[in-house]
């Protein structure tokens, strides 16, 4: 875009066993000036039988400014090699920091961050709660429309953030509902911003050290952002009315 003009449109899609796919798996991608970083495939190459995570490559599209992709890979973390496949823990989301260049990429399960600023190379800090937040022994990876019962009664890393201003990564989790809270939300719309859902900002500097857990379940925790006054959370829960829209401004200091 150009000055509020579309100048340029392009569906992005991969060419995958001869059949064009859409992008699939991905609540956030990371955009800065001259790329876009995006999944590919997740849900097409794991949603069928053996329903098995493996170590399969070029996960990630990187995309120049012309839309033209460059060959990248992103193999999946040892945690998730032969265990059962849940397309939700596949809903990997990233933010990029632009004082170091490099990509922040949170997995649903894993307690680490995952850094790089090439996608050959990588690092990681410790960023959870507690140890083996996530537990995988609840996965079975044969049934589709037990996915989401699976994921939403176990612990998830539900996104991350990257707040420039001062320098600070917010990690997102959510605790396990219980399977009663389960159908119970599910016969209600499925409502996952019901106050049954507990969901935490974890906030942490670059070296991993905690700083502050801010409990955000009252709050529509799926808007989140930073400015210089601090972090803006949207207030609204039900979205009844998006051509007005309230924030909530909390001021953030390190010590």
């Amino acid at each position: 875009m150009e000055n509020s003009r579309i100048v340029a449109s392009q569906k992005l899609s991969r060419l995958f066993e001869n059949e064009p796919k859409p992008l699939s798996g991905f609540l956030k991608s990371a955009v800065k000036t001259e790329k876009l970083v995006t999944s590919l495939n997740m849900a097409e190459k794991y949603g069928g039988p053996p329903y098995t995570y493996g170590a399969l490559a070029n996960t990630f599209g990187i995309f120049d400014q012309d839309l033209r992709e460059f060959q990248s890979t992103l193999p999946l973390p040892d945690k998730y090699l032969g265990k059962k496949v849940n397309i939700y823990d596949l809903l990997i989301t990233m933010d990029y920091n632009q004082n170091t260049k490099e990509y922040i990429i949170n997995f649903p399960i894993l307690d680490s961050l995952i850094f790089t600023k090439d996608f050959k190379y990588y690092n990681k800090i410790s960023a959870s709660p507690k140890q083996n937040f996530v537990n995988l022994e609840k996965r079975t990876g044969e049934n589709v429309g037990e996915w989401s019962k699976e994921y939403y009664t176990e612990n998830t890393f539900f996104t991350v953030y990257y707040d420039p201003y001062r320098d600070l990564y917010i990690r997102h989790y959510r605790e396990a509902i219980s399977e009663s809270e389960f159908e119970s939300l599910k016969s209600n719309s499925f409502k996952m911003l019901d106050s049954k859902n507990k969901n935490y900002l974890l906030f942490l500097d670059r070296n991993g050290k905690q700083f502050h857990t801010m409990d955000v379940s009252e709050f529509n925790h799926l808007y989140v952002h930073f400015g210089k006054e601090g972090m803006y959370i949207l207030n609204d829960t039900e979205l009844e009315n998006e051509d007005s829209l309230t924030f909530s401004l909390f001021t953030i200091e390190r010590k």
